[in-house]
């Protein structure tokens, strides 16, 4: 074998090496705008319900079906924006780093992703009076407390 034939090949290697690279990382940028587009999605979907029970009298419920999707995420929770301290029997542990910026931000719901990674999101007049998260999909009830809409779980 010639010294030519070892140049063509170490080249063609790296061109193989750069072209799977691009690839896979083509790949992972779309799959996190895919989940990015579904909890916006689910966020709007839940901004509708909300908006919808708000506007009914008062102590007027809505079953609502809150999907997880496990791919994208680990947990969907729901904040009292003012106090979103742990509240362990609904399934929010609570977070230091959290915390601070659902009060800050006013976020009555938050997707923590599989890398513990936090994404908020504010629906207006939701805001339930315990901080609750979900591991899978779960129905919940919206229910018009007047002056905002507080989110519990189905009794069903």
């Amino acid at each position: 074998m010639n010294v030519e034939m070892v140049f063509i090949f170490v080249f063609v290697i790296i061109v193989i090496s750069f072209v799977l690279v691009a690839t896979l990382n083509l790949f992972g940028r779309s799959t996190l705008q895919t989940c990015r587009s579904g909890l916006d999605a689910q966020t709007n979907s839940l901004r509708n319900d909300v908006l919808d029970i708000y506007t009914t009298a008062k102590d007027s419920t809505k079953s609502v079906t809150i999907p997880v999707d496990t791919s994208c995420v680990r947990k969907v929770c729901f904040f009292n924006p003012q106090d979103p301290g742990p509240n362990p029997s609904k399934g929010w542990e609570g977070n230091p780093t959290y915390e601070p910026v659902i009060e800050n931000q006013g976020y009555s719901i938050g997707f923590i992703g599989n890398d513990n990674s936090f994404e908020g999101f504010v629906i207006d007049k939701l805001s339930p009076s315990e901080s609750l998260c979900i591991e899978s999909t779960e129905k919940l009830v919206l229910v018009n407390r007047g002056p905002s809409v507080d989110m519990e779980f189905s009794e069903e």
